[in-house]
């Protein structure tokens, strides 16, 4: 129940954006006026293209559970952070000996994203982990799973699991996509992988609610923002004027490999007015995934109706 209030208290919080109108590029300098659409529940997640400027990919954030990173040598398990999902660890090696009544700890991935910050980062073969799954759009608890990995090789990956209450299991098998971050998991259905991320070098921002923890109320909660390509995707945060940003700045920057720079922080919700501000000193320089440099600010949440879930955005490259 707790966790329900504050998901609630979340969305109330920090849920407001808007519509989706791309415009044409304008050339080489020129600034575009961008809008991508999340849907006023926030249901899509997007996947977004700099050099284009478009989004190339979406989904239903509800739609997969786990990503499997698909390197070779690839181990990290990540979790559908877009719906609020968490993780507990056990003692057990054998499905049968997890339960309802077994003790949990709820565990969430770090949206930084880096590999230390995962929650099933130093995951074991055999050892039994309880998932919660989360809640869907409209706030229905998804359940729990109880699952462990059987084997892991440079292609797959084979996991056994059930309902809590289960005595029979499933075993599936999970393709490592090579030309992907992830090959992405669902429990639905009696279980299946789901397309979700584009290759791996053809996008560089993902419109996407996420689970961000706050350290002093010790408290995780939902939040809507951007998160970026692990695959060589940079971001620098400014307070610098925009026009001011070149390339000469551009290319001596210090970029940070966190996920979550931008993040969901540039707008904050103005009680008094009730609605969501921008915070229009919040400048982001994006090193993308073909390792060109933009500039990025953000100038509404809402649609031209007044719905929220449509950021609209300004974004240059910078040439030399």
């Amino acid at each position: 129940m707790k966790r329900i209030v504050l998901l609630t208290a979340v969305a109330a919080l920090f849920a407001c954006e808007k519509k989706e109108l791309p415009k044409p590029f304008t050339g080489n300098g020129s600034a575009n006026t961008i809008s991508v659409s999340m849907g006023s529940d926030y249901a899509n997640q997007l996947f977004f293209q700099l050099s284009s400027e478009t989004v190339i990919a979406q989904n239903e954030r509800s739609i997969w559970d786990l990503a499997f990173e698909s390197g070779a040598d690839g181990r990290e398990i990540m979790l559908n952070s877009a719906k609020y999902m968490a993780v507990s660890i056990t003692n057990e090696t054998s499905l049968s000996s997890v339960n309802g009544t077994t003790p949990v700890t709820w565990l969430y991935d770090n949206s930084k994203g880096m590999p230390d910050s995962l929650a099933l980062h130093d995951w074991e073969l055999n050892k039994v982990y309880i998932l919660d799954r989360g809640q869907s759009t409209t706030g229905a608890a998804l359940g729990k799973i109880k699952f462990h990995v059987t084997a892991l090789t440079e292609n797959d990956y084979t996991i056994e699991w059930g309902t809590l209450s289960s005595s029979t299991f499933t075993t599936s098998v999970i393709a490592k996509q090579h030309t992907h971050n992830a090959s992405f998991f669902s429990f639905n259905n009696g279980g299946a992988t789901v397309s979700i991320e584009p290759p791996k070098d053809q996008w560089d921002l993902c419109f996407t609610s996420y689970t961000y923890y706050f350290v002093e109320e010790e408290t995780p909660y939902l939040v809507t923002g951007v998160l970026s390509n692990r695959n060589l995707v940079r971001i620098y945060e400014t307070n610098a004027a925009f026009e001011s940003i070149d390339y000469a700045f551009a290319s001596t920057l210090a970029f940070t490999e966190d996920l979550d720079v931008i993040g969901y922080d540039w707008k904050f919700y103005d009680f008094g007015l009730e609605t969501y501000i921008i915070d229009s000193e919040k400048i982001y320089v994006v090193r993308s995934v073909e390792n060109r440099y933009y500039k990025l600010r953000f100038l509404d949440f809402y649609d031209v109706n007044g719905a929220k879930g449509t950021p609209s955005f300004e974004l240059e490259e910078i040439v030399p």
